[in-house]
């Protein structure tokens, strides 16, 4: 009888240890669901450039021409349109006015074709992530498997069996973005009481504050709770397809910027300094400046000629 007693004595003082652990592990877990000192990955996003080479195969890369070094001119780089028009049948998906750009007196390519690729994973593609690395795919494997797309300046650039592909990725994008958000609403949930202090600080009316708390209570429900009938989130998709024009753009602006930087370092012209070499940027940026104004409509509309320096390098590798 006695150790009846004792072992049913002993079964609740075990039924009471696993119930208080399992109140301990979920106070943990509320509090984990709270706190956030790691964020979470939402999603990991790469571009690749491509650069093609004119009356040379797909795998050339640019190099400098047989006769070497010589007296070449920034200011003679030319976009060479008739070669672009020849690539353009000849290579797909070519980013337009992305090059050639080539030195007019002399007739030589500084910067081939550009093609842009955009990849993006999420959670839901580390799988494919993982095999498409240990595969070595090509990019129309990363496309074909929904990750990636070849960029064009606008939706209208798409073919009609193209466009519900990348209106989808587009789309997963925006998705990624929406998960930001919440995710800053979270972070600003979990500092609720450095909000509160800072509106105690601005006001001492109660329905000023009162207030005050109301409205970051709804700005962090609206960051966190995004509907597919707000206003916002369809302009939140809409920024995202804008995001093609601005990439293009970056692309056009970086294959000047890289035929210039290739150039300069391939030209014996003399330097400030009086010495043969690589001409320093600064001095040769401000003489060009000094030499020719940009006409109101180069300054307006990015789709001519571009001649702006001050774009992102894109040389590929």
């Amino acid at each position: 009888m006695q150790n009846t007693v004792q072992n049913n004595a002993e079964e609740v003082e075990e039924n009471n240890a696993e119930a208080d652990s399992n109140d301990a592990q979920e106070v943990v877990a509320e509090g984990e669901e709270c706190r956030m000192d790691v964020p979470p990955f939402i999603a990991l996003e790469c571009f690749s450039v491509e650069e093609y080479q004119p009356e040379r195969s797909a795998e050339d890369k640019w190099m400098m021409c047989p006769e070497g070094r010589g007296s070449f001119d920034v200011d003679n780089l030319c976009f060479n349109r008739t070669s672009s028009e020849v690539m353009q049948e000849q290579y797909s998906h070519l980013i337009s006015r992305a090059g050639p750009w080539k030195e007019k007196t002399k007739d030589i390519i500084f910067f081939g074709a550009a093609r842009l690729w955009w990849l993006y994973f999420t959670t839901d593609d580390l799988k494919t992530l993982e095999t498409g690395i240990n595969e070595t795919y090509i990019m129309q494997q990363w496309c074909e498997a929904g990750v990636a797309i070849h960029v064009q300046e606008s939706l209208d650039d798409y073919t009609e069996d193209e466009r519900p592909t990348v209106e989808a990725f587009l789309s997963k994008i925006r998705d990624g973005e929406r998960a930001k958000m919440k995710l800053l609403a979270q972070l600003l949930i979990q500092h609720e009481a450095d909000v509160r202090l800072e509106i105690n600080t601005q006001t001492d009316d109660k329905r000023q504050q009162d207030a005050m708390w109301d409205q970051y209570i709804q700005y962090c429900e609206h960051l966190g709770r995004p509907r597919d009938d707000d206003p916002e989130d369809s302009d939140l998709y809409n920024r995202v397809v804008e995001s093609l024009r601005k990439l293009t753009k970056a692309v056009r602006r970086g294959s000047l910027d890289t035929a210039s930087d290739r150039l300069r370092a391939n030209s014996t012209r003399l330097t400030h300094s009086g010495k043969v070499g690589k001409i320093d940027p600064f001095e040769a940026g401000l003489a060009r400046l000094k030499k020719r104004k940009r006409s109101v409509e180069d300054e307006q509309d990015d789709q001519g000629d571009l001649r702006d320096r001050d774009g992102a390098s894109t040389s590929a590798q």
